[in-house]
C-alpha cells in the first residue's frame, strides 16, 4: 500500500513537470528516506491517482501509524529524529540516553533531506497553497 502511494506521488510529480523522468529513482529514494522505509516494492500494473491530497494523506497516515511523525488536531507536532548515531564496524547504533544502544544495519537510512525542490517546485507549491 505505501509503495503504491509513493509511486503515485512520483507519478504526480512526473505528470505535473515537478520532476524529470531522469530523477524518478532519486526522488523515490528520497521519499523512502523521508518515510524511514528500507525497501520499495514496485506496484504491479499501472499506478493511477485521483488527487494530490489523497496521496499525501495516505503517506502522512502511514508515517503517523509507524511513529515516524506525530500529528495532533491535524497539525504536525513531531518528527522522529536520531542525532546520536555511531558507526560500529560495518553497521551503526543509536542511543537516546548514552546508556542503552540500539543496533542499525549498515544500510539503514538514517538521514533525510526533503526540501531540495527546484524553484519551479516551490512556485507550484506556493500556487497550490
Amino acid at each position: 500500500m505505501i509503495s503504491t502511494a509513493i509511486q503515485q506521488l512520483v507519478n504526480y510529480g512526473l505528470d505535473t513537470g515537478l520532476i524529470l523522468p531522469d530523477d524518478e529513482i532519486y526522488i523515490r529514494n528520497q521519499l523512502l528516506m523521508t518515510m524511514q522505509l528500507d525497501d520499495f516494492t514496485a506496484p504491479e500494473g499501472e499506478v493511477c491517482y485521483t488527487d494530490l491530497e489523497s496521496i499525501l494523506k495516505t503517506l502522512v497516515d502511514d508515517a503517523v501509524a509507524r511513529g515516524v511523525c506525530e500529528i495532533e488536531n491535524g497539525m504536525l507536532t513531531g518528527v522522529t529524529e536520531r542525532t546520536k548515531i555511531y558507526k560500529k564496524g560495518a553497521d551503526a547504533e543509536y542511543t537516546e540516553d548514552g546508556v542503552q544502544f540500539f543496533p542499525l544495519a549498515g544500510d539503514t537510512i538514517v538521514s533525510m533531506n526533503l526540501w531540495g525542490f527546484s524553484a519551479r517546485g516551490w512556485l507550484f507549491l506556493i500556487k497550490e497553497i
